[in-house]
């Protein structure tokens, strides 16, 4: 049976928020159900702990705002503001979102959805339907926050930053690598990221801001002089998602430039110095264990990661502070949190230096940058700029790649066994 359906859409027209009806939409069989962005219940509880209460038509107001700057997932929408273009490009949201499809010429359509959502859900919260059997659990992107990048603690990645991680996909965890994609592809999902990331972090916002405004008049009546304030294009555009957009803009000019290695440490280079080299991995152990570096204090003495077993990441402490699991409160939060979609809370272990596996890559330049910079949510802090020069950091590389290496690092001989006398 066919017959057709209006779509309702809010957009930001004039400088106000409006309903559009969109051309009808023809529909073939049953009606399958469209994919929806999810509201952002926990930190909407987070914010109701600290005594902000959400009302109904705050609620709406803030789900008509988002959908009338962002669209659906079916269809994408980005409000067109000053420098957009210098961070996405818009067509590329199309590519990406939708469902799974490709055109007349083979170009894939619905790419967010074929090859990510089932881990990081379609809001990109990473709550996707295989994301709790995971571990670690996929990223959330509403935060802003992305761990292995060329930029400093609190900065948002780059461009390159990005596509590194698609390319090259994150070792140790169950994000593979997608550079079998085309360059447009690979750029969709970029530009598609920075979207939903921009999205959340926005709803962030409006649920945080949003409790300066009123929304219902004493007698509990809609106010809607308050209604229009909250929806007005100069709040929303102006204030809200240009700080968002200006704060991934200001991000592509803050990749911490590493100087170029040494070239007597490259095992490849004509210039290599086997001796240099060792002594650079001496100098890095030293390093390690002072308390300029304070490396030993989370990976551990033996360097394996057991330094400190009991902290987590940021998009885990945010609901509350874990530390206070005997506190009579925290069974009762726990249980809203599970029931609001969390996922069951674990502990962030630091990286085991010995197995050589290294989530944001394992080129020195890399590991310098988790070193010169540290790695954004993680507990994983910037490196001691005022003891540690750039040849230390460099010596603490070397030793850091050498570790896989020593003798510690393998496993003991295999005694012969004769499988006969087994019994």
């Amino acid at each position: 049976m066919k017959f057709s359906m209006p779509r309702r859409m809010m957009r930001i027209v004039n400088g106000y928020l409006v309903l559009l009806i969109a051309a009808p939409l023809a529909m073939v069989g049953c009606d399958a159900p469209q994919a929806q962005f999810s509201e952002n219940l926990i930190f909407m509880k987070l914010q109701e702990e600290q005594n902000e209460s959400f009302s109904a038509p705050q609620q709406q107001a803030i789900a008509d705002s988002l959908q009338a700057m962002f669209g659906t997932p079916d269809e994408p929408f980005f409000v067109p503001i000053e420098s957009l273009s210098d961070l996405l490009d818009v067509r590329h949201l199309g590519q990406a979102a939708g469902p799974v499809s490709s055109d007349e010429y083979g170009n894939g359509q619905g790419l967010f959805r074929q090859h990510c959502v089932h881990c990081h859900g379609v809001t990109g919260n990473g709550r996707g339907p295989t994301a709790a059997f995971l571990n670690p659990y996929p990223r959330d992107f509403s935060m802003g926050k992305f761990k292995f990048t060329s930029t400093p603690v609190g900065v948002k990645p780059t461009t390159e930053d990005l596509r590194r991680i698609l390319m090259n996909g994150v070792a140790g965890t169950s994000m593979p690598s997608f550079a079998l994609l085309s360059e447009g592809e690979i750029e969709a999902l970029i530009d598609y990221v920075k979207y939903l990331s921009i999205r959340g972090e926005v709803e962030r916002q409006l649920m945080i801001q949003s409790n300066d405004f009123d929304f219902q008049t004493e007698d509990g009546a809609i106010d809607e002089e308050g209604v229009a304030s909250f929806t007005a294009s100069d709040f929303l555009v102006g204030e809200v998602l240009t700080d968002v957009v200006d704060s991934w803009l200001m991000a592509e000019g803050m990749a911490t430039a590493v100087p170029e290695r040494p070239e007597k440490f490259d095992r490849f280079s004509e210039s290599f110095d086997a001796a240099e080299l060792a002594a650079s991995v001496d100098r890095g152990r030293k390093l390690y264990f002072s308390n300029e570096a304070q490396c030993v204090k989370c990976h551990g003495p033996s360097q394996l990661g057991d330094g400190q077993t009991n902290d987590y990441d940021d998009w885990t402490k945010e609901f509350f502070d874990w530390k206070q699991s005997d506190n009579e409160s925290f069974a009762p939060m726990m249980k809203a949190y599970l029931a609001l979609g969390g996922l069951k809370p674990r502990n962030i272990l630091p990286r085991n230096l010995r197995k050589g596996v290294y989530r944001g890559g394992r080129r020195p330049v890399d590991l310098y940058w988790r070193i010169h910079n540290g790695i954004d949510g993680s507990g994983m802090p910037e490196s001691n700029k005022a003891a540690l020069k750039e040849d230390d950091l460099w010596d603490l590389v070397n030793y850091v790649l050498e570790l896989p290496y020593e003798d510690a690092s393998r496993p003991g001989n295999e005694l012969s066994v004769n499988t006969k006398e087994v019994r």
